[in-house]
């Protein structure tokens, strides 16, 4: 589970999980999803666990897409927006 399905969960929504071989030397996630899956990722997206001026932020983004942190930041009404490190993960 994942605070993105988590919440989904909570608000009754309806999802599918879908799985893959992780190659562990990969760059981007995301688009070795999409390369794996295929036209299964078009309405795929991901949640990223962001650090915006201290507080906890789940963003979600298309599989195939990067997170603008400025613009979290500024979505989340905050001035810094970092990826969470493993550590608070």
């Amino acid at each position: 589970m994942t605070p993105a399905t988590k919440l989904l969960d909570e608000l009754g929504l309806s999802y599918q999980t879908v799985s893959y071989h992780h190659d562990p030397s990969t760059v981007s996630y995301g688009t070795e999803a999409a390369v794996a899956l295929g036209p299964r990722t078009r309405f795929g997206v991901q949640d990223l666990l962001a650090d915006v001026d201290g507080d906890l932020v789940v963003a979600c983004v298309p599989v195939t897409g990067q997170l603008d942190l400025k613009a979290l930041a500024k979505g989340a009404a905050g001035k810094k927006a970092v990826m969470a490190t493993l550590a608070v993960n």
